[in-house]
Order: C-alpha cells, then sequence, then structure tokens
C-alpha cells in the first residue's frame, strides 16, 4: 500500500517557518514593550525616593539651591519617563502591525493545513474503494456463484 503524501507539503513548511519568523518578531517587540514598562516603574519607584529625600531634608536645614537640585533631578525623570512612554506607543503600534502580518502568515497556514487534511480524508475514502474492490473481486472469484449450479 503507498502511503498519503501531500504534493504541497513543501511549501506548507515554507509557510509554516514564516509563521514562525513573524512569532518571532512579534515576541520580540513584547519582549522590548515589557522591558519599557519595567524601566518606567524602576524609574517611578527612583522618583518616589527623590520625594521621599526631599522631603527629610525639607524637615532639616537646607539651602535653596539643593531645593532645586531637587526638583531638577524630578524633572529630568519626569523627562524621561515621557520619552520611554512615546517609544512605548511607537512599539505598539508596531506590534499591531507585525500581529496583523502573522495573523495573516497564520491564514495561509490554515489554507494549506486544511487542504492538507481534505486531500488525506480523499486518500482514506480512495483507499477504503480499492480496499473494497479488491475484497469484491477476491469474494466472486473465490465463489463463483451461477445460476446453472443452483438449479
Amino acid at each position: 500500500m503507498k502511503k498519503f503524501k501531500f504534493k504541497l507539503e513543501n511549501i506548507l513548511k515554507l509557510r509554516e517557518f514564516e509563521e514562525y519568523k513573524e512569532r518571532v518578531k512579534l515576541g520580540k517587540i513584547n519582549q522590548q514593550m515589557y522591558g519599557l514598562d519595567e524601566e518606567v516603574k524602576r524609574l517611578n519607584e527612583d522618583m518616589s525616593k527623590v520625594y521621599q529625600a526631599q522631603e527629610q531634608n525639607l524637615k532639616k536645614n537646607i539651602q535653596a539651591k539643593d531645593v532645586y537640585l531637587y526638583e531638577y533631578w524630578i524633572r529630568s525623570l519626569r523627562g524621561h519617563i515621557v520619552e520611554l512612554e512615546s517609544k512605548k506607543e511607537k512599539l505598539n503600534k508596531e506590534y499591531q502591525e507585525q500581529l496583523k502580518i502573522m495573523l495573516a502568515q497564520r491564514n495561509k497556514v490554515k489554507i494549506l493545513e486544511n487542504l492538507k487534511e481534505r486531500a488525506k480524508i480523499g486518500f482514506k475514502k480512495e483507499k477504503i474503494k480499492e480496499e473494497d474492490s479488491k475484497l469484491d473481486y477476491l469474494i466472486s472469484s473465490s465463489h463463483p456463484y451461477t445460476e446453472n449450479n443452483n438449479r
């Protein structure tokens, strides 16, 4: 008996590989977004520490130039957070575009997988028909039933 062989198997493997590459790109973008989120959290924690240090120093005798340094430091942290948020927005747009590309690749793979499944079902049906015809032939040839023998 011959085995099932899908004629478009190589194309299916190629499409699956292309889908895999798009998934990897999507994962890298997601990883970058996660890194930016962690950086923003760290900067917010740093900003709260600066506020706490400023409050502690205000209770003591502090010079005006030191107050300005704290304010400068806080503005610097806020500016960095805003910059990271804008990068995150750009990455989010890139993520959405990459997601569309990946879904299009997935659809191409799904189409070929459906074709393969249909071809496999057709192959199995053909195989069953072939086996049935062989069985019918064997049954009819081993037991010749004729009307002349029964009379």
